[in-house]
Order: C-alpha cells, then structure tokens, then sequence
C-alpha cells in the first residue's frame, strides 16, 4: 500500500471510529428518552390505565419498583451517554471493554426484572413470558447503532444464554410453579431463546449493512477532504471525482503538463492606495472569476502567488485536450476581467497570463502532517518566465511555441513576437502573443 492510500486509510479509521463513539452518543440518547417515558408511564399507570393498574398491584406487588427501575436504567444510560461524549471531547479512542460490558449490562437489565417478577408471581414461570422478556428485543434492535455487528451478535448470545438460565432456575427449583405447566411449556422457552439468538445475528446482518452505507460515505468524504487538502479548496466537482477514481497515482510520476501562471500587473502601487479590507475584496473578487474559469476547463489551482497563480492542466487528471484547455481558460478570464472591469466591479488594472506546456514531474511533497501535490520541472520554471514577458512587450496572454503546436485548430490567433532570450535557457524561445 502506497504512503498516500495509507494516510487516507488512516484518517478514515480514525474518522470513522468518532462516527461510532457519536452513535454510542445517540444510542445511549435513546435509552434514557425510552426509559424516563417508561417511569413516567408506570407513574401515571394508576389513571392511564386503571384496569390493569388493580391487576398487577392488587396482590401486593411493589407500586415503586417499576419506576424505580426504569430510572434507574436511565440514570445508567445516561452515565454512559456522558463517558462517550468525554472520549470524543478527549479525542480517546473506542475502548471495546466497556462497549462488550454495556452490552452485558443491558442484557441483564430484563433478567433481573424477569426474575424480580417471578419471585413475586403465584406462577413463576408465568414471568418469562411478561413485558420485561420483550425488552431484550429491544436492546438487540438499539444494538444496531453500535455500527459493529459482533456487538449485536453478542447482545443476541447473552440474552438467549439469560432467558434460558431463568427459565432452568425456575424449572430447577419452583418458584410457586406448577411442574405441569413447566413441562407444557418446555420448548416454547426454548423457542424464545432461540428467536433471541436469532434476533441478534439479524440484527448484526442489519448492522453490517448499516456500517458499510456509513463506510462508503465516509471513505468517500476523507478522500475528497484528502483532495482538498493536496490540491487546494478550488478544484471543481469533475476533477474531484476523477481524483477519487486514481488516488493511487499522486506519489510521484512524469507527465505532460500545460502550465498557466496568472499576475496582477502593478499591484504594489495599487495596493499602498487601497485599505485593507478594499484589497481583499479585490483580490477575492479577481480569483473567484479566474478560479471558475480554470476549473470549467478542467485545470487545477496549484499556487496562489500573493497577487496571482499557478494552474495546471494535465495533472493528476486529464481529458487529452490540456493545452487547448489552458488556452481557453486563459482566453475566458481575459474575457470575464474585462468585462468586470468595463462594468465597474473592478478598478481598471493590468494582468498577464503566461503558458508553455511539456513534461513535468508531479506528486505529493511534504510530511505526514503537511503535503501538497506539486509540479517540477523546467516546464514550470519557463511559464512563470513567460508570463513575466507580459511587461516587456506590453501584452495579457503570451505562449510558447510548444502550446502553439499543441494547439492546431487556432493557429490564426497566435502571433509571433520573436526568439526571446530567457533567464536560464541557453537557447532563445519562440514567444506568440494570443490574440
């Protein structure tokens, strides 16, 4: 696995491992609204619903325990609730102790309530099938929002195991039960039991599907947060998703890249009469312009230049058409400055774009902390020099003989400006000037 494909491994884990400690968050949520309701409910039994209010406490059976019980539970959920938002908070990591031990703890929440009604029941074994047997249904469907599906395998386990324990003590020593009716009923517990295994390896299948959906959409957000991170905030929805497609290309490789450099001609003397907040605006103005039309033509923001930038077309992604993409970039933000500047968005100003295209290597630089994809190469060197021709010959767009043969179909509308000797070059450079 390459240093990138695991760096972004890395980060969906741990991604993905906050998204499970905010689900325990939810999960724990859940518990405390369903049992304070319980509470309030066997509180206002009496006038909700009399009948069976006089049923179950007519031979004496504690009228507190309930909702004692059930506040008490909640009172449980709510501590954990809080230990799961102290380890985000703590950015700790998941600690499978106390997720198997709430696990057992929640399963034995119903036992002791089946077997607290059956030391006070007439009929004991009358007591595996009251209300408190329904509630490990509902801690193994509450289980699916663990997002691990051995979690709710386990909850289905051990509360099966439970059920049929109750049921042999009571069978095995009889609580006020009568031997027949423990013999009639022998397989329906056992069936009970069974239903409560397999409720949690259903749940778990739910589960499993529930955690690959949350799986995809996540590994899919840290990889374009990666994207985001390499190539900068600017990079358009179609580039991205070709990014997702060859992430394991960015480490390092020799590609054939169009390079466009952008600046703003006299910028230091514009910017000492401007406030700051003025030249902000002008510049957030001027880039939201460019940008959107290096991104519609498949390019890339690599740099910001304090007053302009570097774009690439070409690399990491690319349709075939680079050069002829960078040429009409170019011709699109000379056209929209323009017209910006005619409407009186912008100060009249001058700008120059520079483009040479050839082979450039590209890739990921920097630490684990901290990397950008960069170009190298004389190709990027050569741009910049070109752009900078823009004062000397008084011009917006300039190219090199290369962009000019790369780009056939507007050969018209190239003019040669002459051999142009360049800082760093032995041998003079053909420059155009793109009309």
């Amino acid at each position: 696995m390459s240093r990138m494909a695991e760096d972004i491994e890395s980060s969906f884990d741990s991604a993905f491992s906050r998204e499970i400690l905010r689900s325990e968050v939810r999960r724990a949520s859940v518990l405390v609204f369903i049992f304070i309701v319980g509470a309030m409910t066997f509180l206002l039994q009496p006038i909700l619903f009399p009948a069976i209010f006089k049923i179950i406490y007519s031979e004496g059976f504690p009228i507190w325990l309930p909702p004692a019980y059930f506040l008490l539970i909640a009172t449980y959920a709510f501590l954990l609730r809080m230990y799961f938002k102290r380890t985000i908070r703590l950015g700790l990591g998941i600690n499978p102790l106390v997720r198997y031990g709430s696990a057992f703890v929640e399963a034995t929440i119903p036992t002791l309530a089946i077997f607290e009604l059956g030391a006070n029941a007439h009929n004991s074994i009358e007591a595996l099938d009251a209300p408190p047997s329904f509630v490990y249904f509902l801690f193994i469907i509450i289980s699916t929002l663990r997002l691990e599906e051995r979690m709710s395998i386990f909850s289905g386990i051990v509360s099966s195991i439970q059920y049929v324990c109750l049921f042999l003590y009571f069978k095995t020593f009889s609580f006020n039960a009568l031997p027949a009716t423990l013999v009639e009923n022998d397989a329906l517990f056992y069936a009970k039991a069974f239903i409560l295994l397999g409720s949690g390896f259903v749940a778990g299948f739910v589960t499993r599907q529930i955690k690959r959906a949350v799986s995809s959409s996540f590994r899919h957000e840290v990889d374009k947060n990666q994207i985001r991170a390499l190539f900068g905030q600017h990079v358009s929805p179609e580039v991205v998703n070709q990014l997702l497609e060859q992430k394991d290309e960015w480490e390092g490789e020799t590609r054939h890249v169009c390079m466009l450099f952008f600046d703003i001609r006299n910028f230091t003397q514009f910017s000492e009469s401007q406030s700051p907040t003025n030249l902000i605006q002008f510049l957030n103005t001027v880039f939201t312009s460019s940008i959107e039309c290096v991104n519609s033509n498949g390019g890339i923001i690599n740099k910001f230049l304090g007053d302009g930038f570097m774009a690439v077309f070409g690399a990491p992604v690319s349709d075939g058409r680079d050069v002829h993409n960078a040429i009409k970039a170019a011709e699109k933000i000379k056209i929209t400055l323009d017209g910006l500047i005619s409407a009186g968005k912008l100060p009249k100003i001058g700008f120059g774009m520079g483009l040479h295209a050839g082979n450039a290597v590209t890739g990921n630089v920097g630490s684990n902390e901290r990397k950008e994809y960069t170009i190298i190469g004389d190709v990027v060197n050569l741009a910049a020099r070109i752009e900078q021709l823009n004062k000397q010959f008084e011009t917006e767009i300039l190219v090199s003989e290369e962009v000019v043969n790369q780009n056939t179909e507007q050969k018209e509308r190239y003019h040669l400006l002459g051999d142009v000797m360049i800082k760093g070059k032995s041998q003079p450079v053909k420059i155009f000037k793109f009309i």
